[in-house]
């Protein structure tokens, strides 16, 4: 029997691949996006996240991995990261280079490293091709250059690694693949909300355990610190944060009714009400995620797109975001619709000029300490980029057709040969 597949959706206005030139073009912009934001970083303190970073660091020095996640839960980074925090540390001690511009160096570097990389990985695949424009919208991306260039946290590094783990996908390295993904959740543990992605994917090529091996190994030499000196304290400090009630989304809202139940504007100490919502809205997205992950797990060079869509989800759906987030994404939604990619990205500029420019106090900016005080400035800004990612959800959906969205479709890693292409065909139809 013949399988039916679903028409091909296009990615963006164009499949024309790039000439050296508009390729030299996308690299300058690339590069020049990082001086921009090395100069940020050299002249600026950033967020609150960056003492916060700075504080841990010390705590870590003073008293090693275990006493940081003694702190609670404002310490949910994973123990790599703090390792990270005492190497800079230490060479910020010696007097030469501030410690906020060593801790964002990383992430500025990370950003330049995936323009490159999705450079390479595209040039020879044509469904995977953009324009030269989109090319140069993202390598001059507003969003990277004020969570990486200002903010100071991790993010952008953790998404070069998923970035990687979804090239090797589609080179068909399930090793490689599994030693990125542990790279990413050693980086942050965010990384677990797509993970399911990468898993079934392997599944579905029979390579599953080859790449969870991978992935499990390397986690496992992160982790074993921890693990040995303090496992309850430092798991439920890692995979316990909601991130904050009240600024984004479902619970914005909520909050917006001016039920005292769902007043509070924290991630401590919520009510019974905003726990259960909290709670409930965690199960929905890991379900729904886990449903696109199976359904979608035959796709190949696909894995973008629904990686795409698994951020987009929990966007829709989570309990709180912060505003350096919102780098999770843009790169997976390049690949899934430009006009979905533009519109996040205009709408998540928009909010974020105004959450920093209202915590740093206006412009100039150089210090931003995220108060209670500033939120109501900066909270109203949020529902744009929520609204972008669930109607651009149900816009997807709509336009692609449901089965789409969930597809069984099977497409060939690409270093599969021609012959083994043909055989396999021949017995899905019954040859």
């Amino acid at each position: 029997m013949m399988l039916t597949k679903n028409p091909p959706l296009p990615t963006g206005p164009s499949r024309a691949p790039l000439s050296s030139q508009e390729t030299l073009w996308v690299i300058l912009a690339a590069l020049m996006a990082c001086v921009a934001k090395l100069f940020c970083a050299w002249t600026t303190i950033g967020t609150n996240d960056v003492t916060s970073f700075y504080h841990f660091a010390k705590v870590i020095d003073l008293g090693g991995l275990k006493a940081a996640y003694e702190l609670g839960p404002v310490f949910n980074h994973p123990p790599l990261v703090a390792g990270f925090l005492l190497v800079i540390w230490q060479i910020a001690e010696t007097g030469v280079v501030a410690f906020p511009f060593l801790l964002r160096l990383p992430s500025i570097l990370a950003d330049l490293a995936v323009v490159l990389v999705l450079l390479r990985f595209t040039a020879g695949r044509p469904k995977l091709r953009l324009p030269f424009g989109l090319w140069l919208v993202f390598a001059l991306s507003p969003v990277s250059f004020m969570v990486s260039g200002f903010h100071g946290n991790t993010d952008p590094i953790m998404v070069l690694w998923l970035v990687l783990a979804a090239v090797m996908c589609s080179k068909d390295s399930p090793t490689a693949a599994g030693l990125f993904l542990a790279f990413s959740l050693h980086t942050k543990a965010a990384a677990l909300i797509v993970a399911p992605v990468y898993f079934f994917f392997w599944w579905a090529r029979g390579r599953a355990f080859r790449f969870s091996l991978t992935c499990g190994l390397v986690l496992l030499v992160g982790w074993i610190e921890p693990l040995m000196t303090c496992p309850a304290l430092a798991l439920k400090n890692v995979l316990g944060y909601s991130s904050y009630w009240g600024i984004w989304g479902i619970t914005y809202w909520l909050m917006m009714m001016n039920i005292p139940a769902f007043q509070s504007i924290s991630f401590t100490n919520l009510s019974a009400e905003q726990t259960a919502v909290v709670t409930a809205l965690k199960l929905i997205i890991m379900g729904t995620i886990l449903l696109l992950a199976w359904r979608r797990r035959k796709l190949s060079d696909g894995i973008f797109t629904t990686v795409a869509l698994a951020w987009s989800l929990f966007f829709a759906l989570s309990p709180g975001v912060g505003s350096q987030y919102l780098v999770w994404p843009a790169c997976f939604l390049l690949f899934s619709s430009w006009r979905w990619f533009m519109v996040v990205m205009a709408t998540s500029t928009l909010f974020q000029f105004f959450f920093y420019n209202a915590i740093n106090g206006g412009m100039p900016w150089f210090y931003g300490n995220s108060s209670a005080a500033a939120s109501p400035l900066w909270r109203p800004w949020t529902v744009w980029p929520w609204l972008a990612f669930s109607l651009g959800l149900i816009w997807y959906w709509k336009r692609s057709g449901s089965p789409k969205l969930f597809s069984l479709e099977t497409v060939e890693p690409d270093n599969v040969s021609a012959e083994t292409k043909k055989t396999r065909s021949q017995a899905q139809e019954g040859v």
